[in-house]
């Protein structure tokens, strides 16, 4: 079960039954409301958490699951985002090295094994982390995004950075314009309104007349010297000064998947943040890229899966987690699991080459091209709190 994050609104009684509340974001930001008993003060509006842990009691964990379970029962769908684990320092890659603290901004990278979407990983990945997966089609969809794991060790470990300068979401949707002939507006006019009534208003006549047209269009095509590029409405305004009324509409294609480019440049204090740095750009490097061995987990190859191998392992996925202090930031676009693109790494971004006594340079520019796995709806952008 994900740790929980305390939110401001949340309570815990101390040993003397008074209730204290969370009246900000910061850890510290508890006040005893000098309340007893069950009734809660209007302003505490959040979870009950335990003293001590600040974790969700058992009473208040079982009220979100039971709210959870009666919206899927009732097919609403629950688009709650959980925050991730932010590693220890000594289990990440940090730049600057002291970045992360209780409020400060920065980006989380974590990095994980690919789960093909239609394996029996993500069915029970899926189905251990919430047993009504199999009554909502959107959380089919999306369990082999939500059931990403970060490695536990190994060479990949997670990357915080600091916020960059150009920071941009982009949702694309394809809509396309449709020219509709008079036969097809009135089909069209039948089936949306599941009228055949409306089959009165197609002009048999006209159509049948702009049918004779067309087989006069392809035998002007078969003359030499015409070339077959005639069109009926060539024909029409050549001969009469008209063309068909296009009888446009617009109608809806499709989304594409988001995608969004991050760019950092590093530049070194000292040789430990240089290590730190090229280990940064190493390790995504190694992320974007396939491995010989399809079970690699960014750990050790087995030699075993090198020897004439006629596959190879998908890279690895990257979940990227906009962050302030411990918890999402609400203030700037979240993203599903995502794919690496494109890694660059510069090495002269001033212009000139230039490096330090060990031959580390002075200055390194990194920029990643991400792409989330999946799809996003309407459903999943929330108007208050944390959102994709």
């Amino acid at each position: 079960m994900a740790t929980y994050q305390s939110k401001k609104g949340d309570y815990y009684r101390d040993s003397d039954g008074k209730i204290w509340y969370k009246f900000g974001d910061l850890d510290t930001d508890w006040q005893n409301t000098n309340v007893k008993g069950n009734a809660l003060p209007s302003y505490v509006t959040g979870n009950e958490v335990n003293k001590d842990t600040k974790q969700l009691t058992p009473a208040a964990q079982a009220k979100l699951d039971a709210e959870a379970a009666a919206a899927t029962a009732a097919g609403k769908l629950t688009i709650k985002l959980t925050n991730p684990t932010v590693p220890a320092k000594s289990g990440s890659y940090r730049y600057p090295n002291n970045i992360k603290d209780k409020t400060t901004d920065y980006i989380l990278f974590e990095f994980g094994s690919y789960i093909p979407p239609y394996s029996g990983t993500a069915e029970g990945a899926a189905a251990s982390a919430n047993a009504s997966y199999d009554k909502s089609k959107y959380q089919n969809y999306n369990k082999s995004a939500n059931s990403f794991a970060p490695y536990p060790s190994g060479d990949l470990k997670p990357v915080i950075l600091y916020m960059p300068q150009d920071i941009q979401t982009e949702s694309k949707q394809n809509w396309n314009g449709k020219a509709i002939s008079n036969i097809g507006s009135a089909g069209l006019g039948l089936f949306g309104g599941g009228n055949a009534e409306k089959l009165n208003n197609y002009r048999i006549g006209e159509g049948l007349n702009n049918a004779v047209k067309a087989l006069v269009t392809g035998a002007l095509n078969a003359v030499p010297g015409v070339g077959g590029n005639f069109t009926l409405n060539d024909v029409l305004s050549t001969t009469q000064g008209l063309v068909l009324n296009p009888n446009v509409e617009v109608m809806y294609d499709s989304l594409e998947l988001r995608e969004f480019t991050l760019k950092f440049k590093m530049t070194p204090h000292d040789g430990t943040e240089a290590q730190t740095i090229r280990n940064i750009t190493q390790v995504f490097r190694k992320a974007s890229m396939p491995s010989y061995d399809k079970t690699y987990d960014g750990t050790t190859t087995d030699s075993a899966n090198l020897q004439g191998s006629n596959v190879i392992g998908v890279p690895s996925m990257c979940r990227v987690s906009f962050m302030r202090g411990s918890n999402l930031h609400e203030w700037l676009p979240q993203y599903k699991t995502c794919v690496i693109q494109k890694v660059t790494v510069n090495y002269t971004p001033d212009g000139a080459y230039a490096t330090f006594g060990d031959g580390s340079p002075v200055a390194t520019e990194l920029s990643v091209t991400f792409l989330e796995s999946k799809l996003l709806f309407a459903e999943e952008i929330n108007i208050s709190g944390a959102s994709y």
